[in-house]
């Protein structure tokens, strides 16, 4: 949800909020069964992800090449605390789908994304999946968000510049992190966007606690999209039903359905992707005229 780990409640054992419909039907065949997901969970439990194929601890979203050249840009989406990687398929899907952004979301134990490392090895295990890939944007919603954020400053710690695409934060409280130490991208160029929800009250009620210590991002390629009537569960596609109970904290009443939600996040990550110096995928043969 933040950063920092001071507002991270304790989250019982085998909780985590399933998909809907809607996810389930957007995720590529090989990730909808249950069994394949919870595999994935045991093998980042057991410390396997880096060990076995890495197609097994990710849901990927490989664009047609029927329809479109090959990306050299790609996404990395860390989806939100317990909630199951397959509701993050709608936006994964579009990039995918619409733009010829092939995406990554990955699997963790109990769905979370945030360890307590300040490395990790998901960039590397999606570069294998996406061979062609050359830069990458880091997107998450919620601590998913935080996650994408400790994943920049880590590539920026150990110079690996060639990697960098750019950093979506969604629906985050973009505090301070007391393991990672201070961030501060303010003197990177790296382009950015910051998209929130005008109702959110999960990411409002941790920017208003007295700890919080906000990130500075980058002055001249940050951009803030606060969408009006959205909410903080809109951004993806799960159960909300038992959220509150169990984190403390309302998700704010949307006055905009989530599909419109998602599509102004989707456009917000394209902007991204369209500011670093690699071209966006095009399609082949003109077959945009015969798209939707």
């Amino acid at each position: 949800l933040s950063l920092s780990l001071r507002n991270v409640r304790v989250i019982p054992k085998n909780f985590t909020s399933p998909p809907t419909e809607k996810g389930l039907c957007l995720t590529p065949e090989a990730y909808r069964s249950d069994e394949v997901i919870d595999a994935a969970r045991k093998f980042d439990q057991e410390g396997l992800c880096g060990t076995v194929d890495p197609d097994l601890c990710q849901i990927l979203f490989q664009p047609d090449d029927g329809l479109f050249e090959a990306s050299s840009i790609g996404v990395l989406f860390f989806g939100g605390a317990s909630v199951d990687p397959r509701a993050y398929s709608p936006i994964a899907s579009a990039l995918s789908d619409k733009y010829g952004i092939p995406v990554s979301i990955p699997i963790f134990h109990r769905d979370l994304a945030y360890h307590l490392v300040c490395e990790s090895d998901r960039l590397d295990l999606a570069s294998l999946a996406f061979p062609q890939v050359k830069r990458w944007v880091l997107a998450g919603h919620s601590m998913g968000g935080a996650a994408a954020i400790k994943e920049m400053a880590s590539l920026l710690k150990n110079n690996r510049f060639d990697k960098i695409g750019g950093l979506v934060p969604i629906g985050s409280a973009l505090g301070q992190n007391s393991i990672c130490g201070e961030v501060d991208f303010s003197s990177f160029d790296f382009p950015a966007a910051i998209v929130t929800g005008s109702v959110d009250e999960v990411a409002k009620s941790i920017i208003g606690a007295e700890s919080y210590e906000k990130i500075s991002f980058p002055l001249n390629g940050t951009f803030n999209l606060d969408i009006l009537g959205a909410n903080h569960g809109g951004f993806g596609e799960y159960d909300t039903s038992s959220r509150k109970e169990i984190f403390g904290s309302t998700y704010g009443n949307a006055t905009i359905p989530p599909s419109l939600q998602q599509e102004l996040t989707v456009a917000a990550i394209v902007h991204v992707a369209s500011r670093i110096a690699l071209p966006l995928p095009s399609m082949k043969n003109n077959t945009e005229m015969c798209l939707n």
